[in-house]
C-alpha cells in the first residue's frame, strides 16, 4: 500500500520482515490512514489504492472487499465516484449533519458538569460528547513529551492526528533501528505503547462503529474496517513491551 510518502505498507506485521523493515511498513500504514482521515479521496489516492487492494485484503479481508467494490464504481465513473466521496468524507468527518461521526477522542471519553437547567430541571448535569475536554489536553501532552512539535491544522485529538503521531514514532524507531541504536529503538517502542493503550485503543473502535454505521459507502467502510483491524493488531505488536 502507497503512503502519501510512497512507501509500503506490504507485510506489516510479519514475523519474517526484519525489525527496521516492520517498522517502515507499519509507518507507512499509519500515514495511508492519517492521510485518508485528513485529507478527502481524490482520483490520485484512489488509483493508488487500486493497486493495493490484494495486499489490503490480506491485512483486512473486509476492508478489502469494500475497497474493491468502490474500485470497481470508480472504473464505471471516475469523476462521479471522486465528487460523492469527498462530499461524504466532509459529512462524515466536519459537517455536523446527520452523518457526522465526531471524529475527536473527547467526544467518546469526556464529559463535564454543566451547571444548568434541562428539561425544567435544575443542574448540575454530567454532559458528554463535547470536544476540547481532558483527553484533548492528555494527548497534546503526550505529544509534547514525545519530542513532536506540529502547527496543527486540526484539533489535537483528532483521529488523522493521533494516527500521524503513531507514524512519526515509527519513523522515529525505524531510525534507531538503521543506525543500530537499539535501546533508542526500545524507548521509542515503549512511547507508541503508551500512546496505543491510553489514546487509540481506548476510542478509534467505537469511532468506527460509528462510521459503519453512517457511512453509505465502500469506501468508508473499508477504511473503518481497516482501521479496526490494524489497531487491534498493533495491540498485539505491541503487547510484549514491559
Amino acid at each position: 500500500m502507497s503512503s502519501e510518502a510512497g512507501g509500503s505498507i506490504e507485510g506489516s506485521g510479519r514475523p519474517d520482515l526484519t525489525p527496521s523493515a516492520d517498522a517502515r511498513a507499519r509507518e507507512n500504514l499509519y500515514r495511508f490512514l492519517a492521510a485518508s482521515f485528513i485529507e478527502p479521496p481524490s482520483l490520485g489516492s484512489l488509483q493508488r489504492l487500486a493497486g493495493e487492494v490484494e495486499d489490503l485484503c490480506a491485512l483486512s479481508p473486509q476492508a478489502g472487499e469494500h475497497f474493491s467494490r468502490e474500485l470497481a464504481a470508480l472504473e464505471r465513473d471516475a469523476a462521479g465516484c471522486v465528487g460523492r466521496l469527498r462530499q461524504e468524507f466532509y459529512d462524515l468527518f466536519h459537517v455536523p449533519t446527520g452523518k457526522y461521526t465526531r471524529p475527536y477522542e473527547a467526544v467518546y471519553r469526556d464529559s463535564r458538569v454543566v451547571d444548568a437547567t434541562r428539561d425544567g430541571r435544575p443542574g448540575p448535569f454530567e454532559v458528554g460528547g463535547l470536544t476540547w475536554g481532558p483527553s484533548t489536553v492528555a494527548v497534546e501532552q503526550f505529544y509534547r513529551h514525545a519530542g513532536l512539535n506540529l502547527e496543527l491544522r486540526e484539533v489535537p485529538d483528532y483521529v488523522g492526528v493521533e494516527m500521524e503521531f503513531m507514524a512519526f514514532l515509527l519513523g522515529e524507531e525505524r531510525k534507531a533501528l538503521e543506525a543500530g541504536e537499539a535501546e533508542k529503538a526500545g524507548n521509542v517502542r515503549h512511547w507508541q505503547k503508551a500512546f496505543l493503550e491510553r489514546h487509540l485503543a481506548q476510542w478509534v473502535p467505537l469511532l468506527c462503529r460509528q462510521i459503519l454505521e453512517n457511512s453509505g459507502s465502500d469506501y468508508f467502510k473499508g477504511l473503518a474496517h481497516l482501521t479496526m483491524g490494524f489497531v487491534a493488531s498493533e495491540s498485539d505488536i505491541l503487547s510484549p513491551c514491559a
